[in-house]
Order: structure tokens, then sequence, then C-alpha cells
């Protein structure tokens, strides 16, 4: 077998390789990425029923009722796992007084679906007195905050 040929056969191995790969990690991205779709889609959650959750999550935490957002609005891992003092640093980290809140400037609500389990996400970001805070809340099937972040 000449030089030229032994070549060209690895290009096609290493080509063929490469390939494989990159049909590896787009099936991993499919499968293990989530899914989101507009909640207005959704099969599963109500958006006004959504909002109106997110709305008084809000209000919750802007009135600094951290009892009631673990006890009432938090399911049961999301509860064993934030504390009220981490949601007071949560709070100062952005600034130490928001004052009080002004308006809904944006938002936005989806269905996500991450590791097999769906979830409904409203990103929302609201006016203080003294800052923009934005929102990211995602809630159980059962109407249940699974999740918080702020920013």
């Amino acid at each position: 077998m000449s030089k030229g040929k032994k070549s060209g056969k690895t290009w096609l191995i290493i080509l063929g390789v490469i390939l494989a790969i990159i049909v590896i990690l787009v099936v991993l991205g499919i499968v293990f990425l989530p899914k989101t779709i507009l909640l207005e889609d959704s099969q599963i959650f109500d958006k006004q029923t959504v909002k109106q959750r997110a709305e008084e999550v809000i209000g919750t935490v802007s009135m600094d009722d951290y009892s009631t957002l673990l006890t009432v609005y938090a399911n049961e891992t999301l509860e064993q796992g934030l504390s009220m003092e981490t949601m007071r640093s949560a709070k100062e980290g952005i600034n130490s007084n928001w004052g009080l809140m002004q308006q809904i400037i944006s938002e936005n609500y989806y269905e996500t679906e991450q590791n097999k389990i769906t979830y409904a996400l409203a990103i929302i970001e609201v006016q203080y007195e003294n800052v923009a805070v934005t929102y990211t809340l995602s809630f159980d099937t059962d109407m249940k905050l699974a999740g918080i972040y702020l920013k």
C-alpha cells in the first residue's frame, strides 16, 4: 500500500471519529438539556395561575415575609434547602434598601422540562423605589415554588 492511500484512509478514520463524537454530543444535548416552550402552549400549566402565584411570591419577598415564602409557597425540597437568612442575604446582595415595589417592568412565562420533571418558569422584572430586580421563579406541577433566583 502506498503512503498516499494510507494517509487518505487515516484521514477518513479521523473524520469518521469526529463525526461520531458530534452525533453523540447532539444526542446527549437533546436528551439532557432542558426543553422549553411558551407557557401558552403548555398542556400542564395555566398561565394565569402561574402569573398569580408568581405575583404572590414576589409580594412575600417584597415584604420580607420569608416565613410565609417557605411555609406556604415553597415545595418541600426548597423549604428544606432555603433559609430565611439566605433570602435576606440574597436581597441585601442586590441592594440593602429596595424601597417599595413600584411596578412590573416585564414578564415572561415558560414551561420547561429538566431531568424528566416539568416546571412552570416565570421571569419577572420588578421596579422598586431604589432598584430593579429580576425574579426567576420555578413552580412544580402542584404550583409550589421549586426555585427562586434574584438578580
